[in-house]
């Protein structure tokens, strides 16, 4: 009998750390603040895939690849971070460094291949603000625009978030009415006190200094290209040495050279 009240109390015990841990997990996936982060993580991916969607249309083909950027650069959601990001133009978007886990390209790998493509993509289209993309393309489900840049089924737009919640209708409600006022509501109030300003110097970085990373980067790749390839010259070298060196030896051996003298 005290086995099983033991028991019992036990498993009370499990059940109200459970109950006590999933609320304040549900807590926190509900948080404004990480709601607007699912959001901008989300955005940044569609932007990245309508870049190459729409380098695919121009060219006929995959002329350069966009790679995902940093995620430093993506979870910052408090206002004065929204708001300087969604000031900035995609040309600055493509200024801010790549993923690291790209550890194959330079950290300004983006802002390369649009320096390469970008009187093909236009003035104009370079110089959009992200706030004007996030409202006029990435909120608007419409088949005119998937067309008109040549949108695939991997640019997923905020309709396809919220049908990730579609069993979840709350938290889908939540996710719906944050996006929706992320720009008018929310990146046109005033910052709280509370709040640190973020200073992303990436975006601001001079045409100038990008391009002079850029440079140093491509030297350090060719500069090591060139050590990678002296070394294997010199290892492949020392072993025809040796195969040289041992084939002479049993040469020496097998016809007894030293007999003649």
């Amino acid at each position: 009998m005290k086995e099983n009240i033991f028991i019992f109390f036990e498993e009370s015990k499990k059940n109200d750390k459970t109950n006590i841990n999933n609320n304040l997990t549900k807590k926190i996936k509900y948080r404004k603040d990480n709601i607007r982060s699912k959001i901008i993580n989300h955005f940044c991916n569609y932007l990245i895939n309508f870049l190459n969607d729409y380098v695919k249309k121009i060219y006929n083909q995959q002329k350069v690849i966009f790679e995902k950027i940093n995620y430093k650069k993506r979870k910052y959601v408090d206002i004065s971070s929204l708001r300087e990001f969604m000031n900035n133009t995609i040309k600055d978007f493509c200024k801010i460094p790549i993923s690291s886990k790209s550890f194959l390209f330079n950290k300004y790998y983006n802002y390369d291949n649009l320096l390469n493509i970008q009187n093909e993509l236009g003035e104009t289209f370079i110089n959009l603000k992200l706030s004007q993309l996030y409202q006029n393309y990435y909120l608007n489900d419409s088949i005119l625009i998937n067309e008109q840049f040549g949108l695939s089924e991997d640019t997923k737009n905020f309709n396809c978030l919220l049908d990730n919640y579609k069993e979840k209708k709350i938290y889908q409600e939540q996710i719906k009415e944050c996006g929706f006022k992320l720009i008018n509501d929310f990146i046109k109030k005033k910052p709280r006190n509370r709040y640190k300003e973020k200073n992303l110097n990436n975006y601001n970085k001079s045409e100038k200094s990008i391009n002079d990373e850029i440079e140093q980067n491509n030297l350090l790749y060719q500069n090591k290209n060139i050590q990678n390839l002296k070394l294997n010259f010199e290892e492949n070298n020392d072993k025809s040495n040796l195969l040289t060196d041992n084939l002479s030896s049993n040469l020496f051996e097998t016809f007894n050279f030293g007999n003649i003298f």
